[in-house]
């Protein structure tokens, strides 16, 4: 029997996890929202929206928030440059403009990682 595929979820907390890693070249990437991690959901519809608007390989989720109210930040893309993200940013579709994504270095995202397990 073919090994379980990871759900869409799962795959891309992993891709999100892998491009925050030191050495994934990534500068900078878009934050187009933060969500309540106890919504799944939610995040299955937003993601599965994103994903037809520009593609599940260019998105990625990390978690954040604290143990108490746990969150999900989504990212798009992986850029070298604050100007690439910028233009990237400038060609989002309407519908993922709805939460005011904005450009954000790597680094930041890494400190924003919750590192506490979920309960």
């Amino acid at each position: 029997a073919p090994a379980a595929r990871p759900s869409p979820i799962d795959s891309r907390f992993n891709a999100g996890l892998a491009l925050l890693e030191e050495g994934s070249g990534a500068r900078y990437v878009i934050q187009l929202m933060m969500t309540d991690a106890r919504d799944p959901d939610y995040l299955r519809a937003y993601l599965a929206e994103a994903s037809r608007a520009i593609g599940p390989e260019s998105l990625f989720l990390y978690p954040s928030g604290s143990a108490e109210t746990p969150k999900v930040g989504v990212l798009y893309g992986a850029f070298k440059t604050r100007q690439e993200a910028n233009q990237a940013m400038g060609s989002l579709p309407e519908n993922l403009r709805q939460f005011r994504p904005y450009v954000r270095a790597v680094e930041a995202v890494r400190t924003d990682i919750r590192r506490t397990p979920s309960a």
